[in-house]
């Protein structure tokens, strides 16, 4: 289906912002004395204060959360929001996807006041046809809520014409729930194997990758004579420099003792805590899910080789070496990842 309809989320995947967002909520939960590992916070990035609070702090009161949220938000616009920047070619992009035909929302579990300062930082506002914030919505992500909403502000498509970007596992559920495909990208600083558990049908280093992808990437796919679309394969291409395929960057507080963060996200625990919450939606087990390809959650992790590790996208197929698969073994030789497609922007 020829994609019509581009949803966007923001924050890690335009802009630069996601650690400071931990920064800033580390401060906010030290205000109520509570304290936890940096990627411990990390892991929740991507969700609202409705999402992200009770994944931490279960027991807490409705107000109390509220107040937790407002703090984190007067800490983050008064401290670090001067210091997010868009990643490179963020707007370049945008105006790559106008320029296509192809209509754009950006769609965020941050607050209007926030995206609106975005939208001056990618000098996007003439560029955008429709945003969603958290104030447009009940719940955030990975609650279908930003997405669905954000598709009402596109009369006359259906989801499979629309997909988004995002770089979270929360942005990629929320989109499943609406029956809409999602892509990812790496610049948020998830693993690819959490991507790829949460559904993503690609996965790309940065708004830079996608865009000098973008002609084979699953947003370029064009209409055929016939009706039907045609896209070419993908071919492999090396990493940035900004992204460490091979884990052998030196972990930072962002990252979890194991690994990158977010290499604890479990959906079936996510699942399990949006039953908690009063009044929630039905999260991925209670709906059918209509994403681009069958999910399969429960494939084992593909066993050491001692090859390089690859992921396919276009079939979601994982091969080579250990849970991140598309990077590889520690100490293997780039040259040898790049002529076998490991590491391919897909």
């Amino acid at each position: 289906m020829h994609i019509k309809a581009v949803l966007f989320d923001i924050d890690g995947t335009l802009i630069d912002s996601n650690d400071l967002h931990v920064l800033a909520w580390e401060e906010a939960f030290a205000g109520i004395g509570a304290s936890f590992e940096r990627h411990v916070l990390h892991d929740q990035i991507g969700k609202g204060t409705d999402m992200l609070v009770p994944a931490l702090i279960p027991d807490l009161d409705k107000a109390e959360q509220e107040r937790l949220g407002e703090a984190h938000g007067t800490i983050f616009k008064d401290k670090y929001l001067g210091e997010a920047k868009p990643f490179a070619d963020a707007h370049r992009l945008l105006k790559h996807v106008y320029d296509h035909g192809q209509r754009i929302v950006l769609a965020s579990s941050a607050s209007a006041g926030e995206l609106d300062h975005y939208l001056v930082l990618l000098d996007a506002r003439d560029l955008v046809a429709a945003t969603t914030s958290s104030d447009d919505v009940e719940q955030t992500k990975p609650a279908p809520d930003i997405f669905s909403t954000a598709l009402a502000k596109l009369p006359g498509l259906r989801p499979d014409e629309v997909m988004v970007v995002g770089d979270t596992p929360y942005d990629i559920e929320a989109a499943g729930k609406c029956g809409i495909a999602a892509m990812a990208v790496r610049s948020g600083g998830f693993a690819d194997d959490v991507l790829q558990r949460a559904g993503a049908v690609a996965i790309y280093d940065d708004p830079a990758a996608l865009l000098a992808g973008y002609d084979t990437s699953p947003l370029g796919q064009q209409p055929t004579p016939e009706g039907g679309t045609t896209m070419p394969t993908p071919e492999a291409s090396r990493p940035h420099d900004n992204v460490d395929p091979e884990r052998t960057r030196p972990k930072s507080a962002f990252d979890a003792p194991d690994g990158y963060s977010g290499q604890d996200y479990s959906r079936e625990r996510e699942e399990a805590e949006g039953r908690k919450q009063p009044g929630g939606h039905p999260l991925a087990g209670d709906v059918e899910h209509a994403d681009a390809r069958p999910r399969e959650d429960d494939r084992d992790i593909p066993e050491d080789t001692g090859r390089p590790g690859a992921f396919d996208p276009l079939t979601g197929e994982a091969s080579g070496s250990g849970s991140g698969a598309g990077g590889g073994n520690g100490g293997e030789d780039l040259d040898a990842d790049t002529a076998s497609g490991a590491g391919s922007n897909g």
